[in-house]
């Protein structure tokens, strides 16, 4: 999970989100933040933006459900 909070361009931004997503072509890769959230942005199958903090805490608490289940 990455929260993006300082402020890189743009173009920074989405090679960030690229270069997330090449390496790691196997997880579900959640952002959020001011830097994602609104902006004309491109977005990988394997990107998921979350653009509450009510919705972070909803799916870390859902995944942490799962995990006590295996």
């Amino acid at each position: 999970m990455t929260v993006m909070t300082t402020n890189p361009s743009a173009d920074q931004v989405q090679e960030y989100i690229f270069q997330l997503s090449e390496r790691f072509p196997q997880a579900e890769i959640i952002l959020s933040g001011y830097q994602i959230i609104g902006q004309d942005l491109d977005f990988p199958g394997n990107i998921r933006i979350m653009n509450y903090i009510r919705d972070i805490k909803q799916y870390l608490e859902e995944l942490e459900h799962v995990m006590h289940e295996k």
